[in-house]
């Protein structure tokens, strides 16, 4: 993979319009003929999950991260957290940048962003890169949200008396359970070191913070519905890249699924001695995989 490991520390800030900020890192040159590559996060993580990926690319490519909306320095969001909704304020701060065309990779809830806002603002996109995660209403989503491994997703999404009960449970806990959440999920949790959960307790600090998060489990059932009707034909190359030791086993029934609603230039990888984290457990071939797609005519 081209690029300098070395390369500083990336900058950070606001960027979006007022009442619609997400906090960002930004590294690499900028400027015309430079391809942007944009990064999501999963949970319970924050842009800071990008660390490791952001120097790797940052050679060769003007690279953003941003914070999901509502998490880490990201503005408090009042609206729904399905990731069609989600997609505005991504793209509200893409323009902020004067961004009008991008490479998107997302992981875990960031690759349901990721894939909506494609949906969305199809013309804006040049390549989509999802890791580790089969998308709702695409063929190989019942498989995972049906699987034992995930009993998170019925956890995240309950409510008693309109109150929900992970946020209740999870508060004053946050570090113990986001641990025992990405050790669950990874075939190497050592790549998420002690400041790093450190960082990620911190990016869901508030209660609206949390709630930002579980609210964005809470409207899979809409993504679902989204997802299903969603049905144009999307033409940009789409790498669905899955961990060996985590999704990997559905790539094939996410691509077709994905084929079978319009999207019609679809790969597949697996990640080798992976589990669900990619970009911190194997962030030299995440930047690869990413890397190749960007660079390409």
């Amino acid at each position: 993979m081209d690029g300098d490991a070395s390369i500083g520390a990336p900058h950070q800030g606001l960027a979006g319009a007022a009442g619609r900020r997400l906090g960002y890192l930004r590294a690499g040159p900028s400027g015309p003929g430079v391809t942007t590559i944009v990064l999501l996060h999963g949970w319970p993580e924050s842009a800071h999950a990008w660390r490791s990926v952001i120097p790797l690319l940052a050679g060769r490519f003007d690279v953003i991260a941003l914070d999901l909306p509502g998490i880490g320095r990201s503005t408090e969001r009042s609206g729904d957290f399905d990731k069609r909704s989600l997609a505005e304020d991504v793209h509200t701060a893409l323009a902020g940048f004067g961004l009008h065309r991008v490479i998107l990779a997302g992981h875990d809830l960031g690759a349901m962003v990721a894939y909506a806002y494609a949906r969305r603002y199809p013309g804006r996109v040049a390549g989509l890169v999802i890791l580790d995660q089969p998308l709702p209403g695409i063929s190989g989503w019942e498989a995972t949200a049906g699987a034992s491994s995930f009993w998170h997703l019925g956890f995240h999404r309950a409510l008693e008396d309109g109150v929900g009960v992970a946020e209740v449970l999870i508060a004053g806990h946050e570090r113990f359970y986001f641990t025992s959440h990405i050790r669950r999920l990874a075939a190497h949790p050592h790549a998420i070191t002690s400041a790093d959960l450190d960082t990620y307790v911190r990016a869901h600090a508030t209660g609206e913070q949390l709630s930002a998060g579980l609210r964005m489990f809470r409207a899979l059932p809409v993504d679902e519905q989204h997802n299903e009707t969603d049905t144009d034909v999307l033409g940009i190359p789409v790498v669905l890249a899955f961990g060996e030791y985590s999704e990997a086993t559905r790539l094939e029934t996410v691509a077709d699924g994905l084929r079978e609603v319009g999207v019609l230039n679809v790969r597949t990888v697996s990640i080798p001695d992976c589990g669900h984290w990619a970009p911190e457990e194997r962030p030299e071939e995440v930047a690869r995989i990413i890397g190749e797609l960007a660079g390409r005519p």
